[in-house]
């Protein structure tokens, strides 16, 4: 009877393998790997971005795999499979699977609360604090808000992390933990604390530990200014509209929300290893409930968005989509994963150019039957936004310098006397209203990095063009604002004009 049962499983496991084959090469068949490829190299071109790498995952094998383009701009260095990128956010899911894995070893559980391993975890509201659980952090659920990425440290010192963790006690919690969904880099600096307490180790160690050595994942790790891995790609941001070199390291506090650097062939395995349930190329190297646990409960966002432990799930097209994107000021990512189709893949850039999510985007649409779309980038659109506002600051400025030129030239003669006769509505209206007005706009606008970010070190990272842009703006309203009052204690004033031996006053 055993026996009958133990062969009706096996029948059961190969028939639904047998399906997954099935599916991934119809998925294949759909390809063509020569349009995909000009495409690829096409937006790049469009949107000069220097360099990509790409990967294709299908049945535990890349059946395509290329780089395209330079390390850095000008240069001949060219792109291959093991050329490293910041993945920056795509690090979150690793950072689960460590999670899951010391849940699995019973290090942790992850309906605890965070006060368990971290008892000085509170936040201005105190007993909500109280209640943020593991699991609340892994989904973006704790309530802690996004703006808290601007309370990021540069500390490269051992206690770096905990230093910045603690800064819980600066934060308000923005809704009940676990009713809501709010993005914030502050849960996953908190899990890399968690997994350093409980594991015994520093979190570069955990990973390579848990992850990368498991996977095989030998060129993924950690960048310093100070490091000497060859086949680093440079990393580039938008400035003025144009790709320029720019070297950046995550700071040690910062690494366990996006941290990570890796290249195609690795992230190709990572890919497999998440598509086989925890086993690479026949061999268990992750327990199968470590992965599953990524995926079982997601939190629902929206009636077809929900997110699991770093990643964000999907249905479209009546197929299962897990993905994340990644974004540094100097580097873009995104993995895909179609479980149905036991198909992945990955797309690097060395360029902080968004377009990578959009190529991405329309590459998983493409796999799933639809045709491959131009792509867009909504950088490329902040720069022009940018270039309104200067415009727009520019002619503000003018026109402050016109009228302080005027009042100089007109009243060069001119000796200023206080009188009482003021008209006191005009004189209220220019003196408090109007100047509200602009310096309250020039307000808003200084703050609005703060406001939207939290931190104006943060805006100017990943935004430069758009913040400067502002400031100029704000300081051209905050001048008008100015020169009302002045303009207004002027109308409250008799002038006496000195000419020839002679006094005439004016009004």
């Amino acid at each position: 009877m055993k026996k009958r049962i133990i062969v009706i499983f096996l029948i059961i496991f190969i028939f639904f393998s047998a399906m997954n084959n099935v599916e991934a090469k119809s998925a294949i068949n759909n390809i063509d790997f020569e349009q995909l490829e000009e495409y690829i190299e096409q937006e790049m071109n469009k949107h000069k971005v220097p360099g990509m790498a790409f990967v294709l995952i299908a049945n535990e094998e890349p059946v395509y795999m290329n780089g395209f383009g330079s390390q850095k701009i000008g240069s001949d260095i060219k792109v291959d499979g093991q050329t490293n990128f910041g993945l920056a956010s795509v690090s979150k899911s690793m950072t689960a699977l460590a999670v899951t894995q010391l849940a699995e070893q019973g290090l942790l559980d992850v309906d605890a609360t965070v006060v368990e391993y971290l008892p000085w975890f509170i936040s201005q509201n105190q007993e909500l604090s109280k209640q943020v659980t593991i699991r609340h952090l892994l989904q973006h659920s704790s309530g802690i808000p996004t703006t808290s990425y601007g309370l990021e440290i540069e500390d490269s010192s051992n206690n770096g992390l905990e230093r910045q963790v603690k800064r819980i006690s600066e934060i308000k919690l923005v809704f009940v933990p676990g009713e809501s969904f709010e993005y914030s880099n502050f849960n996953y600096w908190t899990l890399g604390l968690i997994i350093e307490k409980v594991s015994g180790m520093n979190y570069h160690e955990a990973m390579n530990k848990l992850v990368f050595q498991p996977l095989g994942m030998e060129r993924t790790g950690f960048y310093t200014k100070v490091s000497k891995l060859n086949n680093l790609s440079v990393g580039h941001r938008l400035e003025a509209g144009k790709n320029k070199p720019f070297d950046y390291a995550p700071p040690y506090p910062t690494v366990a929300s996006g941290g990570i650097y890796s290249n195609v062939e690795d992230v190709g395995r990572y890919i497999t290893t998440l598509l086989q349930e925890g086993q690479y190329k026949g061999r268990q190297v992750i327990p199968s409930e470590a992965v599953s646990e990524l995926f079982m409960e997601p939190f629902s966002i929206s009636d077809n968005e929900r997110y699991g432990y770093g990643w964000e799930i999907s249905q479209e097209e009546n197929t299962k989509v897990i993905d994340h994107g990644g974004d540094y000021p100097n580097f873009t990512a995104d993995v895909y994963l179609f479980p149905e189709y036991s198909l992945g893949f990955a797309l690097l850039s060395n360029s902080q150019n968004d377009v990578t999510h959009s190529i991405s985007e329309n590459i998983k649409n493409y796999i799933l039957g639809d045709k491959l779309e131009q792509a867009a980038s909504w950088k490329e659109d902040e720069y022009q936004l940018a270039k309104v506002i200067l415009l727009v600051a520019t002619g503000l400025l003018g026109l402050i310098t016109f009228f302080v030129l005027s009042l100089v030239w007109r009243f060069r003669n001119f000796k200023l006397v206080f009188t009482r006769k003021i008209n006191r509505i005009k004189i209220i209206f220019q003196l408090i209203l109007i100047p509200i007005i602009f310096i309250g706009a020039a307000t808003v606008g200084v703050y609005f990095p703060i406001f939207m970010i939290g931190s104006y070190r943060i805006a100017v990272l990943y935004a430069p063009d758009l913040v400067y842009s502002i400031i100029v703006l704000s300081s051209a309203l905050l001048l008008i604002g100015l020169l009302f009052i002045i303009s207004a204690f002027i109308r409250s004033t008799k002038y006496i004009h000195h000419e020839k031996g002679k006094v005439i006053v004016t009004k």
